[in-house]
């Protein structure tokens, strides 16, 4: 039978240190959950949100789920060109929040169709 008073380690395996590991649990760790939300909150204030893909957006105008007065939301259909929205008026933005086809006319978005491409991390036309 086993007596762990004279027990006798032959590998001398209980006299090694444990390794410090730093544990999720500790407020200083900086992998502590409550840090890492809050570097992700400071990053959104400082960034914004990451502009959502075209085909997400699209998927949005599909279902129905976007402003009315969005037509359709196109990537770049050459190499260097920006995604755009396209207004039912035939007027159309790029995400950075230029005219895409000047010769169009210029887009005068609702403000629900701003707010809607604000969340989606896009800047509105002026």
């Amino acid at each position: 039978m086993h007596n762990p008073v004279n027990f006798i380690d032959p590998y001398g395996l209980t006299g090694c240190p444990v390794a410090e590991k730093p544990s999720p649990a500790l407020k200083d760790n900086p992998w502590h959950p409550d840090s890492v939300k809050a570097r992700q909150k400071e990053w959104l204030e400082l960034y914004g949100p990451k502009p959502s893909k075209p085909t997400v957006m699209q998927k949005e105008v599909e279902r129905g789920q976007a402003p009315r007065e969005i037509e359709r939301v196109d990537k770049g259909h050459i190499p260097g060109q920006e995604p755009h929205v396209h207004y039912k008026d035939g007027t159309s933005s790029n995400q950075s929040g230029g005219i895409h086809d000047a010769h169009k006319g210029v887009p005068n978005p609702t403000r629900k169709a701003i707010e809607w491409l604000r969340d989606h991390g896009w800047t509105p036309p002026d």
